[in-house]
């Protein structure tokens, strides 16, 4: 028995082929005959946004004397944690009575738009989120130096998906479909909100591998007509057992 993890985050051994496909590099040939699913993880949107993972850094990166500086630490107040509350228009940040950052959210294209109204600030860095509004941390976004935005470029939208099928092409699973056996590994329900994770935790259900000796896995996530899914860049993640 063998435990793996797919994890799209892990780009030393997951290869991204686009249009919803991955493929897991096992590193070493595996010989087996079944494989269990014990969880999967996939983001409805980017991550749920609340008090202890809000903070972003202002910096400038270019103009002297402030090369490099962390100009302020801010945290966003509570109006913009709520999924409800936001409508697509823009809200100011106002700092010490200066107003510094436009942000706007646009729930049609779950997009998140932040525009410099000083010109010595360039960038922007999210601090405490792993995908905050869809930005990852510890990278500075360079506002644009024509439009002076940043607009978030990881961005998944399950809202008009009521079931996200993994599939995978090394495998029959006990899944049919039109009375043949599939690929499909799990159907997984959109059951969850705006914002926060949706999760799977194991049945006893066995998939079969279609041959004994595999050297990697390949995967996809599709809706119920077989269309990939496009997550935007935000990861997803699957544990699995490999069973002799």
């Amino acid at each position: 028995m063998k435990r793996f993890v797919f994890d799209t985050a892990d780009t030393a051994n997951v290869t991204d082929f686009g249009n919803g496909e991955w493929s897991l590099n096992l590193n070493h040939q595996i010989t087996c005959s079944k494989l269990v699913i014990t969880n999967i993880i996939i983001p409805h949107t980017f991550y749920n946004v609340n008090k202890s993972n809000n903070e972003m850094k202002i910096v400038s990166i270019t103009k002297p004397p402030l090369i490099g500086m962390v100009i302020e630490t801010i945290k966003l107040d509570e109006r913009y944690m709520n999924y409800n509350d936001l409508e697509s228009h823009t809200n100011e940040i106002d700092i010490g009575g200066v107003k510094k950052i436009e942000c706007t959210f646009n729930k049609k294209t779950f997009k998140w738009t932040f525009k410099r109204l000083l010109p010595e600030i360039d960038s922007i860095e999210f601090t405490t989120s792993y995908k905050l509004y869809g930005f990852k941390k510890g990278i500075n976004y360079a506002f644009d130096a024509i439009t002076n935005e940043v607009v978030s470029p990881n961005v998944a939208d399950m809202n008009s998906i009521p079931a996200i099928y993994i599939r995978c092409n090394q495998i029959h699973s006990k899944c049919v479909y039109n009375n043949n056996r599939t690929s499909i590994l799990h159907r997984l329900p959109v059951d969850k909100p705006f914002g926060q994770l949706i999760t799977y935790q194991n049945t006893s259900t066995d998939m079969f591998i279609n041959q004994e000796n595999i050297n990697y896995l390949q995967f996809s996530l599709t809706d119920n007509k077989g269309t990939h899914i496009d997550l935007n860049g935000a990861d997803w993640k699957i544990e699995m057992l490999l069973l002799d």
